[in-house]
């Protein structure tokens, strides 16, 4: 009884439990855990048996370490001082998860692990800004997307990605960068048409560029389609 009631008074947020949809493994990586209450959900509902909590702030690593103490996981939960995946051993999970950062901090973790590269590391990235920038390092780096899945939770939209190193820098098209590989859904027209917002406020920076503007109006055509597409599909 004591474990039913702990897990109902902790309430994950939508944003975190579209990382944890993506847990398959026993193990986790949380990087950037800030309050480690990923891992401690995934364990309270016996999604994972052990998990690493790291974050690159003292405060956090303090509230995790005082949040796992809470939910009494010392024995399952290791909670560790860390830049990225500097500190952490390759061999503790195949499945990363890397949430709550922009996405080209998100690219500098990838970019600097020695063992990012392992073919049998999975990463569930959920960047809070700059999307498109990680979805570019990604199919530049050899990563492949192989799913996403988007959630709105407050008034912010947020792709969750789940992706792998293959060894093959990827072709992608210009709406890839803004798209990926989301599903038409509710939530996923809430964020295309962010990323409209997105164009159209940085279009302005170069307004008198004509070889850009033509390009981005290209870009804002196709995106304007394919939400209209969305739409008719619901």
């Amino acid at each position: 009884m004591g474990s039913f009631l702990l897990v109902n008074m902790f309430k994950l947020c939508k944003r975190l439990l579209a990382c944890a949809n993506f847990v398959y493994s026993k193990t986790i990586v949380d990087v950037g855990t800030d309050h480690a209450k990923l891992p401690i959900w995934l364990l309270k509902n016996k999604i994972i048996d052990y998990a690493l909590a790291c974050d690159i702030n003292k405060f956090s690593v303090v509230k995790s370490l005082n949040n796992v103490k809470k939910y009494a996981l010392e024995d399952k939960i290791k909670v560790v001082l860390s830049d990225g995946l500097q500190n952490i051993d390759e061999n503790f999970s195949d499945t990363i998860v890397i949430a709550g950062l922009g996405g080209k901090t998100i690219s500098k973790i990838l970019r600097e692990c020695p063992w990012s590269n392992k073919k049998s590391k999975k990463f569930i990235l959920q960047p809070t800004r700059c999307d498109h920038d990680l979805r570019i390092f990604l199919a530049k780096n050899g990563f492949q997307i192989d799913s996403e899945l988007v959630v709105n939770d407050g008034i912010y939209n947020y792709s969750t990605i789940l992706s792998r190193y293959i060894g093959e820098e990827l072709e992608f098209d210009d709406l890839y960068p803004f798209v990926g590989k989301i599903r038409p859904k509710k939530e996923s027209l809430n964020y295309l048409e962010r990323q409209v917002r997105y164009i159209e406020k940085c279009s302005k920076g170069f307004k008198f560029d004509k070889e850009k503007t033509e390009k981005t109006e290209k870009l804002l055509s196709k995106m304007k389609e394919l939400i209209s597409k969305y739409k008719e599909s619901k």
